[in-house]
């Protein structure tokens, strides 16, 4: 992926020291109140969901998901899921307080395989708790791999404002048959995981479900008002084929979409 559109400025990093790494597993993580971290920060999170808040926006983060603090930001949280958070932390300082943050953050979520991330975190963890030197050599070289892979599959800040743009954006699009969510992750640099907790949040259907019920009641409407044949309907709407259209019309509705303009035309 070609990251030049996000980060317009080269990159500089110059990591000073790492103060802990470690594993959290916690039933209930809270933070109520909205402070900056003592340090910067990489977490990668492996299961649970947390709401943060950034004072401009909201972050839903869950499996898989990589965010990135720096130690000046200022944020709160609050555990969303009913099961346990836990999460891998690295803490660490820089030079430059403000080059963790000119690294397109505060936040990212990334389109990195989960077992190849893990295994990064996981490399990173042991090699803090080898206490020596070469140890802490391994370690910041590691870190900094971590670092560099993560922006190279950078998708960036995903909040509530981003969702509703996305909704919007479907919306406008629902009669072209190739809108998938491939697409719309590439459209707004979200990975398919964060896609799915936000619409899902937002509708509480999947975003394949979301765009299909889009579709049908689109159809349903046209059925009873625009005088147009079942094919152009299905057409205008979206579907790849007609008899794809009447599939899904039939078992969402209970009827088929020649019954259904039938029985409104006898209305």
């Amino acid at each position: 992926m070609n990251t030049d559109k996000f980060i317009t400025a080269k990159p500089s990093l110059d990591i000073k020291s790492i103060h802990s790494v470690y594993l959290s597993k916690t039933k209930d993580w809270k933070r109520d109140f909205f402070a900056p971290r003592k340090y910067d920060g990489i977490v990668l999170f492996l299961e649970g969901e947390i709401e943060y808040n950034f004072g401009f926006g909201k972050f839903c983060a869950g499996r898989g998901d990589i965010l990135a603090f720096p130690g000046n930001l200022p944020y709160s949280g609050v555990k969303i899921s009913d099961a346990s958070v836990s999460f891998i932390v690295v803490n660490f300082e820089c030079f430059d307080e403000t080059q963790y943050g000119n690294l397109r953050l505060p936040i990212v979520t990334t389109g990195m395989d989960f077992d190849i991330t893990l295994k990064k975190f996981r490399e990173l963890l042991q090699a803090y708790e080898k206490k020596c030197v070469s140890g802490i050599f391994t370690l910041k070289s590691r870190l900094y791999e971590l670092i560099g892979s993560v922006y190279e599959y950078t998708y960036g800040f995903v909040g509530t404002d981003s969702t509703e743009k996305i909704i919007e954006y479907i919306g406008n699009n629902i009669a072209n048959a190739d809108l998938k969510v491939s697409g719309i992750c590439a459209e707004f640099f979200i990975s398919e995981s964060q896609l799915r907790r936000n619409i899902q949040r937002l509708t509480g259907l999947t975003p394949n479900e979301y765009i299909n019920s889009l579709r049908l009641d689109r159809a349903k409407n046209m059925l009873c008002y625009s005088g147009r044949s079942i094919k152009e309907i299905s057409a205008e709407c979206g579907f790849a084929s007609q008899y794809y259209f009447s599939k899904s019309f039939s078992r969402h509705f209970g009827c088929s979409p020649t019954e259904y303009k039938r029985l409104s035309e006898n209305v």
